[in-house]
């Protein structure tokens, strides 16, 4: 069994950057969900004439693309320098970032969402929540990723 992890780490490179852009956020102890993946579903009422037949479900399964990556720092602090980076990332509509994180998830992501919050009080720190759209995967939970 592999030894625990106390302190979970998000590592963030910029795709097509020679030497590599990179920032590293803590997720601990706040919210880090990678594996936000719903399936591609929907649920239909009929009519029908005995129990449990009420109803028409139709499923395609899941897709990679409908994964959501939600981080949220709580108290563990960004600083400035963290924040600008961000905000100029986001501003890139075409930029995509290759996603390591410390449960052994390696993604392709684009930044869908991030809001930071200064805190008052403390200059130059910030609380912040960060969403990432999975654009592909290369490992999950770290094993080669080989579906859709």
């Amino acid at each position: 069994m592999p030894a625990l992890t106390v302190l979970g780490l998000v590592r963030l490179q910029k795709v097509g950057t020679d030497p590599v852009e990179e920032v590293t956020l803590t997720n601990d102890p706040d919210t880090y969900d990678p594996l936000d993946w719903p399936i591609r579903q929907s649920v239909h009422q009929v009519i029908a004439d005995g129990p449990g037949t009420g109803t028409v479900r139709q499923s395609r399964g899941k897709w990679l693309t409908d994964i959501r990556v939600h981080i949220a720092s709580g108290e563990q602090w960004w600083n400035k320098d963290l924040v600008q980076t961000l905000f100029t990332w986001q501003q890139d509509a075409a930029g995509s970032y290759r996603m390591l994180d410390s449960e052994g998830n390696i993604f392709t992501v684009a930044i869908d969402e991030f809001h930071p919050v200064p805190k008052k009080g403390l200059e130059g720190l910030y609380t912040a929540s960060l969403e990432l759209g999975v654009l592909g995967i290369e490992q999950l939970l770290g094993q080669p990723y080989t579906g859709n």
